[in-house]
């Protein structure tokens, strides 16, 4: 989880910062007997995780600078006392510090997560992540009773571009088609590389009939950049509608089958099933 959301985000940070003032009233109600620094950094480590480093440095330092005031005001510290100076600039770094790592953290952890879950090659989801996040994707969509719908694709003649022009054209060729796919997909729905020439799309909110507009400018502009390069290939689409009575790895074999019966009927075109039965429409 990361907060994201404008509205929920400025929640949290209220409480983030109510937490704050707590526990500052909470320091200076015991009078400096127990040290609570350690209280200091739940909230800091809070924003580290699921906010940002930048946001977690910034409370960090809001942070230090209450508990520094706090400890004024007991008496604990004197901005007047060089030595409590040097104990004023220790804490600022040792919070600053402690802020800087969480978030690092929270970075290096989303990019090994990215590696774990993006097809290398082209930056799309790879198969297994489709599996687990489409999945709690349908979850939400049939608790919700939102329409959604299922892409396949396979590039047609997408061979010939590796024994004549060779592998890494091939794999231009498949980072280009999946840049074509990301301009035309939103952000709520879920790419993937199935393997090979095959890429899936998850279309959330979105039936057959309303995602095919976006399947037609994918292949219309896919298809002229194909041609523009003198190579043979273009792309057949299998296009059904999400049923709620099906997994997910069971409607990707049906509009697997959508997209085999494409190619049968030659190739380049959408071949659109109603999900329910495989017929197409």
């Amino acid at each position: 989880m990361k907060i994201t959301n404008k509205k929920v985000a400025l929640h949290w940070y209220f409480a983030i910062y109510l937490i704050v003032a707590t526990i500052a009233l909470l320091d200076f109600k015991i009078g400096g007997m127990i040290s609570l620094y350690m209280l200091y950094l739940l909230p800091i480590g809070f924003i580290g995780i699921y906010g940002n480093r930048l946001q977690a440095i910034m409370l960090s330092i809001v942070c230090g600078g209450v508990w520094i005031l706090v400890d004024n005001s007991l008496g604990i510290l004197s901005f007047e006392n060089s030595f409590s100076w040097v104990e004023i600039i220790s804490r600022l770094i040792l919070l600053i510090f402690i802020a800087y790592i969480i978030g690092s953290y929270r970075i290096a952890y989303q990019a090994l997560l990215q590696q774990a879950y993006r097809d290398e090659k082209t930056g799309a989801y790879n198969y297994s992540a489709f599996l687990e996040i489409g999945t709690k994707y349908l979850k939400v969509v049939s608790r919700s009773n939102e329409v959604a719908s299922l892409a396949y694709f396979d590039m047609d003649n997408f061979k010939i571009i590796n024994d004549s022009y060779g592998h890494s054209t091939g794999d231009k060729v498949l980072l280009q088609f999946s840049n074509i796919v990301m301009k035309h997909v939103r952000s709520s729905d879920l790419f993937a590389r199935i393997g090979g020439d095959e890429f899936i799309v998850l279309f959330i909110g979105s039936d057959a009939d309303q995602s095919r507009d976006n399947l037609e400018k994918i292949k219309f502009e896919f298809n002229a950049l194909m041609a523009n390069n003198n190579y043979p290939t273009t792309v057949s689409i299998g296009l059904i509608d999400i049923t709620k009575d099906k997994s997910l790895e069971v409607m990707i074999m049906e509009a697997d089958l959508m997209m085999y019966e494409a190619k049968s009927k030659g190739k380049n075109t959408i071949n659109q099933g109603d999900g329910s039965s495989g017929s197409t429409v």
